[in-house]
């Protein structure tokens, strides 16, 4: 199993002032830094965004999204921590909602696992001529704290991916700064619990490369 890349992220959803994040802002406010690349759209609707180190921090007008580059959770706790200097430093911002998501591949699927996808319906369906090009299994799980686990399992035809969304409704931007404080480290956990208790499956994390 490996890490999927752009599949590692948290996702802040709100109304966002766009011009805030300048360069010189989120450089030395949100990086320590006199120095941040920015990634210029052609489309003025389209995310600022940002890249420095091992994220990339997307600042949409409904949304804003710290993308991880290096797969691991180090890296997840970086961005936790950035997320949470910009939900404290622009406490006064309305937010909704705070989404954490990671992503998985197995590219050597199980039987077992396989099976999973073997719905009653795939053999009436290639009688009507139509290929089915994926198969997905999607369930939403909640605990007692009312965080809810959207997973989503999916067989492309070689290789099985694992989505996991974890979301928690807020109603500041206070809320959202304790959800994902000293937390996406829980999620991580729980997360590759789940699929190494359930589906028998791991991964080796390489802090170098991810």
């Amino acid at each position: 199993m490996v890490p999927k890349e752009n599949a590692w992220s948290i996702v802040i959803n709100g109304h966002w002032n766009r011009m805030i994040f300048t360069p010189n802002w989120i450089g030395k406010k949100i990086f320590d830094s006199d120095t941040i690349e920015r990634l210029v759209s052609m489309m003025p609707t389209a995310p600022v965004v940002y890249r420095k180190d091992d994220l990339r921090i997307a600042i949409g007008e409904e949304r804003l999204v710290i993308t991880l580059l290096k797969l691991n959770k180090t890296c997840m706790e970086d961005a936790e921590a950035k997320a949470f200097k910009i939900l404290t430093l622009l406490s006064h911002t309305p937010v909704s909602a705070i989404g954490v998501n990671f992503g998985f591949t197995e590219e050597s699927p199980s039987r077992p696992l396989l099976d999973l996808f073997a719905y009653r319906d795939n053999a009436d369906i290639g009688t009507q001529e139509w290929d089915i090009s994926q198969n997905k299994l999607t369930r939403c799980l909640k605990d007692g704290d009312d965080k809810l686990l959207n997973l989503t399992l999916s067989f492309d035809g070689t290789k099985v991916h694992f989505d996991a969304n974890f979301h928690q409704a807020v109603n500041s931007a206070e809320e959202g700064a304790a959800v994902v404080n000293e937390c996406t480290s829980v999620m991580y956990e729980r997360f590759t619990k789940l699929l190494q208790e359930v589906y028998g499956l791991s991964w080796q994390e390489e802090t170098n490369n991810g």
